[in-house]
């Protein structure tokens, strides 16, 4: 249940408790705009469904556990009900706790917490709430939620007959409409770089090698059909660290924090007051051999009619595991959902840190000296890592993985350059799924020599036996 307070004039507050049990990260959408085709408000005054969706939002936990989001979201529901579209002033003071000296031009903590709850809503819409026929908005410029069609073609559905009457509104993008924008500026921006590498790559590396690496084992097999090809980089999640002013202070990496998710959780676990010294920037950082990894791959799996997509390991849905042929291209610590099954088979497990393997077999153990760089030994040796082997499904899998920057350049020439995979492959000895390690001597980010350590087979049937 629920509890109010007023506070003077102003709109209810409504204090919610609420777990975070989000499910799979859904595409961020950034932008609302006015379109025509776009779906109309529905007058908010008294209408029983804003009330069905806002218990809808707050039950599925994407607002978190209680908190000054949940808060915001509270007194915006209440103040739409009573046709209020309240000053940033005021929700900063009912809301947020902030007294009534409160300046937008110097605390823009009421623009991130719309910004914050715009991106909640889309979230929910595109996850849980998919199949709602009504969603909620709040169109930028205006601090009052709205009702809106799921779909701009469909009319919106009835009010009930003792609902009020409806009002002429102003139009506003719907969740939907929102999704497909963000998905397509998101595409034309991927298709930007993809054709950016491809125009360079074209020109260093002739027709036939990259038609002979695309009958390659490791790669046709990736090329047949019509599945699509997703490439999951491996990042890392940046935070925002604050002083309780939402303003931030510095940028923050957390090892356990990894997505959203894993961020939804730990605020659920901090004692009260903590959950919100950290905020969502929607920032990651890359290694930089993942440039020079995707130069090398790219073009190899950019064939006429497939489908070929770049994701963030960040944003990865497991739902894709099951359904695309998935290359792996990132350092150890970054794989992520996917370091169960590209252990699960394997002869090697981490060590203490990322930066080690262990052979399960001999115990030997094989360490990175690229992590801790010495003046005086600019040289450095590294490993990288290439696997392959079957999904579940029939679509494959493809890991390129290195310690450092100089094990992953290593992993992605020994994949990509055709004179070292038929080496590679021929050590393998044609096996359907095997394992690979190699050595990698360089200076800074130049790869200078590499010496094979072993390639042997995996051990396939253990890898889906426990997904």
């Amino acid at each position: 249940m629920s509890g109010k307070a007023r506070l003077g004039n102003s709109c209810a507050v409504r204090v919610n408790v609420t777990v975070n049990v989000d499910a799979a990260f859904k595409i961020k959408h950034m932008s609302t705009t006015n379109d025509p085709r776009s779906a109309a408000i529905a007058p908010a005054d008294k209408d029983p469904r804003l009330l069905e969706q806002a218990e809808k939002l707050r039950e599925s936990g994407q607002l978190g556990r209680a908190g000054h989001l949940t808060r915001v979201f509270d007194y915006l529901v209440d103040c739409s009900l009573t046709e209020r579209a309240p000053k940033e002033l005021e929700i900063a003071t009912a809301a947020l706790g902030r007294d009534a000296g409160f300046d937008s031009s110097q605390d823009a903590a009421v623009r991130v917490y719309m910004h914050k709850l715009r991106r909640k809503l889309d979230e929910f819409y595109a996850g849980p709430g998919r199949h709602e026929v009504l969603r909620l908005s709040l169109p930028k410029g205006d601090y009052r939620l709205a009702l809106v069609a799921a779909n701009p073609a469909e009319p919106m559905p009835e009010e009930p007959a003792d609902a009020a009457e409806p009002r002429a509104e102003p139009l506003v993008v719907s969740a939907r409409r929102r999704w497909m924008g963000a998905a397509l500026a998101a595409s034309l921006g991927v298709n930007a770089l993809l054709g950016g590498i491809l125009a360079l790559r074209s020109r260093e590396r002739a027709d036939n090698e990259l038609l002979q690496l695309r009958e390659s084992r490791l790669w046709a097999p990736l090329l047949v059909g019509d599945r699509p090809v997703v490439i999951v980089v491996g990042d890392y999640f940046l935070l925002g660290e604050t002083d309780g002013s939402v303003l931030v202070k510095r940028l923050v990496r957390e090892f356990d924090i990894n997505s959203r998710d894993d961020l939804a959780r730990r605020q659920t676990q901090r004692r009260p007051g903590e959950a919100d010294n950290y905020l969502d920037l929607d920032l990651a950082y890359l290694p930089t051999s993942v440039a020079s990894g995707l130069r090398e791959i790219v073009p190899i799996l950019a064939v006429p009619a497939k489908r070929l997509r770049v994701v963030a390991m960040s944003q990865l849905s497991t739902d894709i595991l099951g359904i695309a042929h998935v290359v792996y291209l990132g350092l150890f610590s970054g794989l992520g959902k996917l370091q169960s099954l590209v252990f699960a088979g394997s002869g090697f497990a981490i060590g203490e840190t990322y930066d080690e393997l262990i052979d399960a077999a001999t115990k030997k153990r094989y360490a990175s000296g690229a992590g801790v760089p010495r003046a005086s030994e600019p040289k450095v040796h590294d490993y990288g890592y290439v696997s392959s082997f079957a999904g579940p499904s029939g679509n494959r899998f493809v890991v390129l993985a290195g310690m450092r920057d100089i094990g992953l350049l290593q992993a992605t020439s020994l994949v990509g350059r055709l004179s070292k995979l038929q080496a590679l492959e021929q050590a393998g000895g044609g096996a359907a799924a095997f394992e690979a390690l190699y050595e990698a001597h360089g200076l800074s980010q130049t790869l200078l020599e590499t010496t094979p350590v072993l390639v042997r087979p995996l051990d396939a049937k253990r890898i889906w036996r426990n997904p």
